[in-house]
Parts: structure tokens; C-alpha cells; sequence
């Protein structure tokens, strides 16, 4: 059948440890190098309050940056060094991160400087995309281009919850659910600013961690290609390691979001007055 025919596939892609290359480095570009503040959605939502037409927006230029960064890539860096593409355009995301310091220490908190630093993550968001498509296509064995694409597309995504997992488990410690316009005070601002000080070094220890499993260019996805081979245990280390973050991400975000389970410190929250708290 053609959805056996498709896991077929699949399978014979991940025997390719260059593939599982691929996935290690999503884990630490999305979830480390790309970890999100979650302070901007307390500073958006609670204190500064944007509106409906802010939020709105908002979206639209995120959509524009996110396009100009494809634009960028495919214009003038598709030949430039892709790991050093990645530390820039990482230390960009760490001082985007850092720049919510800005409303949270100082009572300069437009809505307007809010939709500046939302959309400026886009513009980095856009030129990793095609970054990751440009490896995938000359990493992809032949006539499996779109299985590879597909698969690795498809954990990526899995780890774009996993940050947002991450990122919100990490909240619980410096107690950031209870905050909001009423108790938006001296203790609360230098607790948001703890947190965002720990994520954009999350942000820098995540590039240094996982930017040499990423190819330097075109010609390094082919050498790796050739010298990837064709491993059992590779394939079994790469079902593991995404079908774990799969179940991962997909348990916390259901903790998160039921009634019953979302005070969990566990996923952010801040702890439940009755019953399991961990």
C-alpha cells in the first residue's frame, strides 16, 4: 500500500547518520539555540496589554520579516558558511531575548517596541528555514527527497513544541505564572529578568553545542552523504530519539493545558493546592 510503501521509506532514510545528524542539531538549534521567552507573553498579555489590532499587527510583520529572511538566505548567503550563519543570526535571538529587559526594568513598555521584537525573530526564523530545506536537498538520497524533507520537517516541528515545553518548564522556578498588572513589582521584574538572562544564555550554550552537527555548506552535505552509510543502529538511535521527543512534547503540552494538571510546576505552572505536585 502506499502508506507502507511511505514508512518504507522512511525507514531507509534514517539508516543515513547524517539524517540522525540533522535531527540532534534541530533538538539543539530549536529548543537551545532557538529557545523562546516566555516573558513576552506576560508583558504582551498582562501588563502591557497589547490590543487586538496590536496582536493582528503583530502577525502581519512577523509574516514580512519572515520573508525578508528567506529573501536574505537565498539571495546572499546561500554560499556563505552555514555554521557561521547559524552563530550570528543565534546571537541575534540571545539580544532580541535580552531586549524584553527593556519593558521589564524600565516603565518604557509600548506596545509598539513589542511588535518590533516579535518580528525581528522572524527574520532569523525565515533564513533558517531555507537553510535547513538546502541541506535537506543535497543530503536526501536519490528520488527520496521529499521522504527526507518530510521526516526531518516533521521532528523539527515536534521540537518547535518542545521549546515552547522547555521554555515554559523553566518559568516555574522563578515563579513567572502568578505575574501580571497587579503584582508587576520590583520582585517580579528582577525574576523576569533572571529568566531572560538564563534563555539567551540558553540560547548561546545551544548554538555551541549542536552547530557542528549541521553541514558547513553544499559540499559538505555531499561528503557527509557518501560517508553516512547505511547503519542498523543508526536507524533504531534515530526512532528512538524522535519518537521520545514526540511522547515528550506531547504529554507536557497535554498537562498544560487540562484544568486538572496545568498548575503543575512540572509545565510551568505554579504548583497545585491539592494533589500531585512535581
Amino acid at each position: 500500500t502506499t502508506m507502507a510503501k511511505q514508512l518504507s521509506e522512511v525507514w531507509h532514510v534514517m539508516h543515513n547518520v547524517t539524517v540522525f545528524f540533522i535531527m540532534i542539531w534541530s533538538l539543539g538549534n530549536v529548543v537551545l539555540a532557538g529557545a523562546s521567552n516566555r516573558v513576552s507573553l506576560i508583558m504582551e498579555g498582562s501588563i502591557i496589554q497589547m490590543s487586538q489590532l496590536l496582536f493582528g499587527i503583530d502577525n502581519i510583520s512577523t509574516y514580512l520579516t519572515l520573508s525578508v529572511g528567506i529573501w536574505l538566505f537565498k539571495t546572499y548567503l546561500i554560499n556563505y558558511n552555514w555554521r557561521m550563519t547559524q552563530v550570528w543570526t543565534t546571537f541575534i535571538v540571545a539580544s532580541l531575548n535580552c531586549l524584553w529587559l527593556v519593558p521589564v526594568l524600565t516603565f518604557f513598555r509600548n506596545p509598539w517596541f513589542a511588535v518590533f521584537i516579535d518580528s525581528s525573530e522572524q527574520f532569523v526564523s525565515g533564513i533558517t528555514q531555507v537553510m535547513i530545506s538546502m541541506a535537506v536537498i543535497e543530503l536526501a538520497p536519490a528520488m527520496l527527497e521529499g521522504t527526507t524533507y518530510e521526516l526531518l520537517i516533521s521532528v523539527s516541528n515536534a521540537f518547535i513544541t518542545l521549546n515552547v515545553v522547555v521554555s515554559t518548564q523553566l518559568m516555574a522556578p522563578f515563579r513567572l505564572a502568578e505575574i501580571d498588572k497587579d503584582n508587576d513589582d520590583a520582585s517580579a521584574n528582577r525574576r523576569m529578568a533572571e529568566y531572560t538572562l538564563l534563555i539567551s544564555g540558553i540560547n548561546i550554550l545551544g548554538v555551541a553545542s549542536s552547530v557542528w552537527f549541521f553541514p558547513r555548506n553544499r559540499k559538505q552535505c555531499r561528503d557527509w552523504k557518501e560517508w553516512g552509510g547505511h547503519r542498523f543502529s543508526v536507524a533504531i538511535s534515530a526512532l528512538v530519539f524522535s519518537v521520545f521527543a514526540l511522547i515528550y512534547s506531547f504529554t507536557c503540552m497535554v498537562l498544560s493545558v487540562l484544568p486538572s494538571t496545568s498548575c503543575l510546576k512540572f509545565v510551568g505552572g505554579n504548583g497545585c493546592a491539592n494533589g500531585p505536585d512535581f
